[in-house]
This record gives C-alpha cells, structure tokens and sequence, in this order.
C-alpha cells in the first residue's frame, strides 16, 4: 500500500524484460505515492540510504535482477 510508504524510488532492473521506472513510477503515483526515479538500481540505494533517517526501512522490490543487483552493490560498497 504505497501511502504508507514516504518515499517510492522507481529504477528499471539489469535485465531486458524489467518495467521501465517511468512505468512503475506513474503506477506507484496513482496510489498516491511521492515517487522518485533513478537511473539504475544503485542509485536508487544511494538515494534511499541519504534520504533514510535513523530506524527507517529500506524495501527492495522486484526481480531477482534487481535483488541480485542491490546485493552486489552494497557487498562492494561496504
């Protein structure tokens, strides 16, 4: 349920069958949602981590591109 969420951050998943972010963007809007977009699934950690206050969640929600993207990402960037 989108409204529950502050912030929605829309990136389109390494893979070429992913939702475009603009697409999930829009979507994610029509639930009522503050949406940002990211160019890639690192950027979209990157804003959600500076953006994230102290006991705040973050979701990573898609493909398993994504979550395996995301993964890689913060094992490289410890």
């Amino acid at each position: 349920h989108a409204p529950e969420a502050d912030l929605v951050i829309a990136c389109t998943p390494p893979s070429s069958r992913g939702l475009d972010a603009e697409v999930l963007a829009d979507a994610a809007r029509s639930l009522g949602a503050r949406v940002e977009v990211a160019d890639s699934p690192e950027d979209a950690v990157d804003r959600a981590l500076l953006v994230a206050d102290e006991g705040d969640a973050i979701f990573v929600v898609g493909s398993m591109y994504l979550a395996g993207a995301v993964r890689d990402f913060l094992i490289n960037n410890d």
